[in-house]
C-alpha cells in the first residue's frame, strides 16, 4: 500500500472492518492509504528471500506484533520482487485535456531533483539468434520491404543498418520454439513497436512465411531460412 495523505487524528469512517462498528468511531491518528499492488494470487514467499542477511530477519520470524519493523533496503528488495510500483495515482490519473492540472504538475515538480534508484531485473536470454535473423535480411525491416519503402531505420555508428527481431511468440511466454529464427521477424524500431502496440495480426504461421494484417492490408513476410 501506499501513504496517499497527511496523518490525521480522526475516527475511521470505513467501519467494514471492524468487529463491533462502534470502534471506529475513537478518534486515532490515520493516513490515507492505496492500495498498490495485490500479491493474494501470486504471493512472495520466504523460501525466496536471503536466508543469511539479517535484513530480513523479521520477515523470516515475525515478531508477535501488529507490525513489523522493516529497512528501506529490505523493503526496496521486496518491492522488486512483487514487479515494482506502479505510477502514483496522481500521475496515472491526470488528463491530458486537463490543461490547468497539468501547469499546476508542471509548477510542483519543475523544481524537483530526480531520483535514482537501483532495482532487480530478470533478463530472458535470447541468444544470438535474433542477430543472426538480422543479418541474413541485410537489417532491412522485412514490413517496408513490402510496403515497398525504403527498409532501413538508420545506420548505426559503425555504419551498419539497425533493425530489431520481433519475436512472434513472446520469449516471455517460455514456450518451445520461441527462441527460433521461424520465430523471428527482422523489423524497423517503428514496426516493432506497431507489431506491439498497433493494429497488428497474425493471420497465418506457416512454415516458409505469416500473413499478417497491417492497419487493414494484408502482407507476407517470409521467414528466414534456416543456418547453414
Amino acid at each position: 500500500m501506499g501513504v496517499n495523505g497527511a496523518g490525521q487524528h480522526i475516527p475511521d469512517p470505513d467501519t467494514l472492518g471492524y468487529a463491533d462498528p462502534t470502534d471506529a468511531a475513537e478518534p486515532k491518528w490515520r493516513v490515507p492509504v492505496t492500495i498498490i499492488e495485490n500479491l493474494v494470487d501470486r504471493p512472495l514467499l520466504d523460501a525466496e528471500l536471503p536466508a543469511d542477511d539479517e535484513k530480513f530477519q523479521y520477515l523470516h520470524r515475525a515478531l508477535r506484533t501488529a507490525t513489523i519493523p522493516i529497512g528501506r533496503e529490505a523493503f526496496e528488495f521486496i518491492v522488486d520482487m512483487a514487479g515494482g510500483i506502479a505510477e502514483s495515482q496522481e500521475i496515472a490519473l491526470l488528463s491530458p485535456d486537463d490543461v490547468a492540472k497539468i501547469q499546476e504538475f508542471e509548477n510542483l515538480n519543475a523544481g524537483r531533483t530526480p531520483i535514482i534508484t537501483e532495482t532487480h531485473s530478470r533478463r530472458i536470454e535470447r541468444g544470438s539468434i535474433g542477430r543472426w535473423v538480422k543479418r541474413q535480411q541485410g537489417y532491412r525491416c522485412q514490413i517496408c520491404s513490402a510496403l515497398g519503402c525504403f527498409p532501413i531505420a538508420f545506420e548505426d555508428r559503425n555504419g551498419v543498418g539497425f533493425a530489431e527481431a520481433h519475436h512472434v511468440i513472446p520469449v516471455s511466454e517460455g514456450r518451445a520454439g520461441s527462441l527460433s529464427h521461424l520465430n523471428i521477424m527482422v523489423l524497423c524500431p517503428n514496426h516493432h513497436r506497431q507489431a506491439h502496440h498497433g493494429r497488428f495480426e497474425i493471420n497465418r504461421d506457416e512454415p516458409d512465411h505469416w500473413q499478417i494484417t497491417l492497419d487493414g492490408n494484408s502482407i507476407r513476410v517470409d521467414k528466414a531460412p534456416p543456418p547453414v
